[in-house]
């Protein structure tokens, strides 16, 4: 029969290599530019995230890498923050 701290140890290392086996890297590509907008017969111009305010979501499950590549086609300086 194993030792309780070996079995404990084997179980923990199952656990943890299965949870790493599941991890995917999820990578997105952002552009930033205006965007005319009409809104009550009058036109206005946004920064919007690829053609979409408010932008697109990221999906992903816990144990993931995001990798975001972010192009700014605005002509203002830009921050994205999450």
């Amino acid at each position: 029969m194993m030792p309780p701290t070996v079995f404990a140890f084997a179980l923990f290392a199952l656990t943890f290599i299965g949870s790493q086996a599941n991890a995917a890297t999820v990578e997105h590509t952002f552009h930033i530019r205006n965007l005319t907008v009409s809104r009550m017969c009058k036109e206005k111009v946004i920064l919007a995230v690829n053609d979409q305010y408010p932008g697109p979501a990221i999906e992903v499950a816990e144990g993931d890498s995001v990798v975001v590549h972010v192009i700014n086609e605005s002509p203002f300086d830009m921050t994205i923050h999450w």
